[in-house]
């Protein structure tokens, strides 16, 4: 198949693969942990004595924040962008109302506890059962969510009213510790987004220089995308593209390339590399090389290399090619 033409396929399959790669996430995590916490807590509530149920919520609770510290801050941020480069591109409302559906079910027992120890007062008094309780919690969730009256909107009344200070700190804890922590990752996901999506671009263009398949590479470039390596003429369109790589795995055909950071600045988005090999093409040296360089990208609206300039130290690596990585040098 012409390599064009599987790209402009692949594009669209990979991208529907996404889709059903993110709706079995979010099946897996929100079902996992709503499940297992309602189920589990519910039977301690209704089989355990009061000391037992108490430990089972007190585990429960501990793995609510320690949730909210996995998905909140700096934490948060690399670990949407790893996950996002390694090819996990479920969005923090995965991990966000999978934490949101687990610990309204912790609330919704500590509540149901409190009451039945006589600590607080619902009207109407609050069930044994978990799902209407839950329903509460989730209420005001929605209900704090700014500008868009959602229980207004559906007509949806709070469930339950209390009239004790108790609960009203435990809805007050709710608030702090689970529901701004689950709004602020979705501002968080708009802030990385973009930079996610460029490491993860860089990931797969590193791979593919492995490949030793040179329209891979090419293919990361738009269809009239150019590629300068240092001050050579730009090779212009995936077909020259693609000659530059081949040279490349020719001269060093065990190559591998690593991404070493992908930044953002005032140049433009740069793309830091180091690739290893060893000079076994034909008339080769049997030398081992191993050159850092970087490149300026710009990006199209497509997401893919509208122009790449290569920059890396070519007298040094003609030297390695000649004598290795490790002979000659002056440190």
């Amino acid at each position: 198949m012409n390599p064009e033409k599987f790209y402009l396929l692949r594009v669209p399959v990979s991208r529907l693969w996404d889709w059903v790669k993110l709706l079995a996430a979010c099946v897996l995590f929100i079902s996992v942990f709503y499940v297992g916490t309602r189920v589990s807590l519910e039977w301690s509530q209704h089989y355990l004595p009061l000391g037992l149920h108490l430990l089972v919520v007190t585990f429960w609770a501990s793995v609510v924040f320690l949730w909210v510290r996995i998905i909140s801050g700096e934490f948060g941020k690399e670990m949407f962008i790893e996950s996002y480069v390694n090819g996990i591109l479920w969005p923090p409302f995965v991990y966000s109302i999978s934490l949101l559906v687990m610990a309204a079910s912790v609330f919704a027992s500590i509540s149901v506890t409190l009451q039945r120890c006589g600590y607080a007062t619902f009207k109407p008094p609050l069930p044994n059962n978990l799902s209407p309780v839950v329903d509460f919690y989730m209420w005001h969730f929605v209900n704090l969510i700014p500008g868009l009256g959602i229980p207004e909107t559906l007509r949806w009344t709070q469930p339950y009213q209390y009239s004790d200070h108790l609960s009203g700190a435990v809805l007050l804890i709710f608030k702090i510790a689970v529901i701004l922590p689950v709004i602020a990752s979705f501002k968080l996901w708009h802030d990385v987004r973009k930079i996610a999506q460029l490491r993860r671009l860089a990931k797969r263009y590193a791979d593919a220089w492995c490949s030793q398949k040179p329209e891979s590479v090419a293919a990361f470039f738009a269809e009239n995308g150019s590629l300068t390596v240092n001050d050579a003429p730009p090779a212009v369109g995936r077909v020259a593209i693609a000659e530059i790589a081949r040279g490349f795995m020719r001269d060093l055909p065990d190559m591998i390339v690593t991404m070493d950071d992908m930044k953002l600045d005032s140049d433009g988005t740069k793309f830091h590399w180091t690739f290893t090999g060893t000079n076994t093409g034909p008339g080769g040296t049997g030398k081992r090389v191993r050159i850092s360089g970087y490149e300026l990208w710009k990006i199209d609206n497509d997401g893919l290399i509208a122009e790449s300039k290569g920059h890396f130290d070519t007298a040094e690596y003609e030297r390695q090619l000649k004598h290795g990585v490790d002979v000659g040098r002056a440190d």
